[in-house]
């Protein structure tokens, strides 16, 4: 008979962790990535540079500024994200006419396959990660989180 919880002699977790929505949030939020992490390190990049590619390619000629602040992430880590994506080959900059200090950024044919590849990626771990939610579980939990997150998108789910 298969056995539930923690082996004899190991210490289990406290109710009130247990049942923490952040607590459980977290933790399911670092496995998924980490899945996520594992996937695409084949393809070079990070969670993250995925996520700036999405917006990219999604955006065309969005500035620097404005992909940072639909993503959250502050400026220096925005400026470091597009270094690394540039330097891979998958974004260039082209400096704004109306305003020297900025840029707007445009995918590489590189970084569109690259993003394709990702996706495709990104799509098998999210499956695996809510197959144990039923379909209308799983739309209630994204619009859950979209509220939660304070974050709108156009998909329709």
């Amino acid at each position: 008979m298969k056995r539930h919880g923690p082996p004899a002699g190991f210490a289990v977790l406290p109710p009130d962790l247990a049942g923490s929505f952040g607590f459980l949030l977290s933790k399911a939020a670092e496995a998924v990535r980490r899945n996520f992490e594992e996937r695409i390190e084949r393809h070079r990049v990070s969670a993250r540079h995925v996520g700036v590619l999405s917006v990219v390619v999604a955006n065309p000629s969005l500035s620097q500024r404005r992909i940072g602040d639909l993503l959250r992430v502050d400026r220096t880590t925005m400026v470091a994200l597009i270094d690394s994506l540039e330097g891979l080959g998958l974004v260039t900059r082209k400096r704004v006419p109306t305003d020297r200090r900025s840029f707007e950024i445009e995918a590489t044919s590189k970084g569109r396959r690259v993003l394709e590849r990702a996706l495709v990626d990104a799509a098998r771990v999210e499956s695996e990660a809510l197959s144990l939610l039923p379909p209308g579980e799983r739309r209630a939990l994204c619009r859950a989180l979209e509220k939660i997150a304070g974050i709108r998108t156009h998909a329709a789910r």
